[in-house]
């Protein structure tokens, strides 16, 4: 008998033992799950939030010099110039010769102002990881605040200088609304410059207001010095420079890397469109992601100034 109380006793110290186990496992397991959960969406978060930055901005932009207005609707506040290229194609004895190199050089100079941006937002995304907070739902929200910042500031870059001064003359190509002479290409390259001169500019001080925000001193987080280290050298970690860079992440899509060259890169998108594309592939989210698909390689043509 007192065999069997202590067998009885010892199967229901394992049996707790394994019931703790098991709900220690699933707690585990849940939190897990909902850790997930608020990364999935915090990337989703940014993807909305780039929907709603658009959709927020006037997507149009009027050049009174010629007036008519442009359509700007691609992240982050892009154009393929065809409201241009109507507007000259209605312009009597224009040349479509000459008004294919017009939107050519025209598309040549936004890829300029692309890489500017490109470069200024990395800058800024590389100090959002060096505050050290923590990659989550709350701080990502926090931080898209200044993000959008940077992003009001590219498009007064883009109606300012870019619209109304590079553009101007660019299209007086066809149109000749303007008499007084002027050198082009001076005109050009100084608006060049000023885009590029404010947007770092604007990258400094959002960082400057960051810190301050934070409470964090300047040899805490010296944010200018392209030879930091990483925060975490685990190349795998979540940071708001890896998920919020949409350059690296239309990379990404690819399954490529920022320095593939551009055969392997025209390659790697018609592999993906073989595999893909509606023709080939009718289920529902195969579509979905070919939208992603073009969307990224659309960015990537867009900033190597690729047709």
């Amino acid at each position: 008998m007192e065999n069997f109380v202590i067998i009885i006793g010892i199967f229901l110290t394992a049996f707790i033992a394994l019931a703790i186990g098991t709900v220690i496992l699933m707690k585990k397991n849940k939190i897990r799950s909902i850790e997930k959960q608020d990364l999935t969406a915090e990337i989703n978060y940014f993807e909305n939030n780039k929907k709603i930055w658009l959709f927020n901005t006037k997507t149009t932009v009027m050049i009174d010099t010629y007036k008519f207005s442009e359509v700007f609707d691609q992240f982050p506040f892009l154009s393929d110039f065809q409201e241009s290229k109507a507007m000259m194609l209605k312009k009597r004895g224009a040349s479509s010769t000459k008004i294919d190199k017009v939107v050519d050089d025209l598309l040549t100079h936004q890829s300029v102002i692309l890489r500017q941006f490109q470069k200024s937002s990395s800058k800024l995304l590389k100090g959002f990881d060096k505050t050290k907070l923590k990659y989550n739902y709350q701080n990502a929200n926090y931080l898209l605040k200044f993000y959008n910042i940077f992003l009001n500031c590219y498009k007064e870059q883009i109606v300012k200088n870019f619209v109304n001064k590079i553009m101007v003359v660019e299209l007086n190509e066809v149109f000749k609304n303007i008499s007084i002479s002027y050198d082009k290409q001076e005109i050009i390259d100084k608006n060049l410059i000023r885009i590029e001169k404010v947007l770092n500019e604007a990258v400094d001080t959002i960082l400057k207001k960051l810190y301050e925000d934070l409470s964090i001193t300047e040899e805490q987080f010296v944010y200018t010095k392209d030879s930091d280290e990483p925060i975490n050298n685990n190349s795998s970690a979540e940071t708001y420079g890896k998920n919020f860079d949409q350059f690296e992440l239309a990379y990404q899509v690819l399954g490529t890397t920022s320095d593939i060259d551009d055969v392997e890169l025209k390659k790697a998108y018609r592999k993906l469109a073989m595999k893909y594309h509606p023709d080939k592939n009718s289920d529902a989210e195969a579509n979905e992601f070919m939208s992603k698909i073009n969307q990224a390689y659309e960015l990537i043509l867009k900033i190597r100034n690729l047709k």
